[in-house]
């Protein structure tokens, strides 16, 4: 197992403490219809808001306490971006991600618009 570097953790500590502060850590969106979703992306791609970056680690936070489910990407430089994701999200989202040999983040403010999984072969 690759050991993730203790700044890499204080990051995420941080950024786990905004969201849970207020700052864009509702569950809001979580059901959005597919359609929906890809367009707000793609939009904001089109605009250049926010970023873009290849994810050194990902993760996700599953909550035993509520329904809440985070994904996680952390990009070299740039730090933690998150997207609250449903439960059926976790199962294929998730799958996917944790597969990827890389994945492009895409985000707004801190939240992840889109990932772009690749796989080699």
């Amino acid at each position: 197992m690759t050991e993730i570097e203790a700044n890499v953790l204080n990051e995420l500590e941080i950024a786990q403490g905004a969201v849970a502060h207020g700052e864009g850590g509702g569950v809001e969106g979580v059901e959005a219809p597919v359609i929906e979703e890809l367009e707000k992306a793609e939009a904001l791609l089109a605009v250049g808001a926010g970023g873009g970056g290849t994810a050194k680690h990902a993760l996700v936070d599953y909550y035993f306490t509520s329904g809440l489910r985070r994904i996680w990407a952390y990009i070299p430089d740039t730090g933690w971006k998150y997207r609250n994701i449903s439960e059926g999200q976790v199962a294929t989202i998730g799958k996917v991600v944790m597969e990827a040999d890389r994945v492009d983040t895409y985000w707004s403010d801190s939240q992840i618009t889109m990932l772009r999984s690749w796989k080699t072969f």
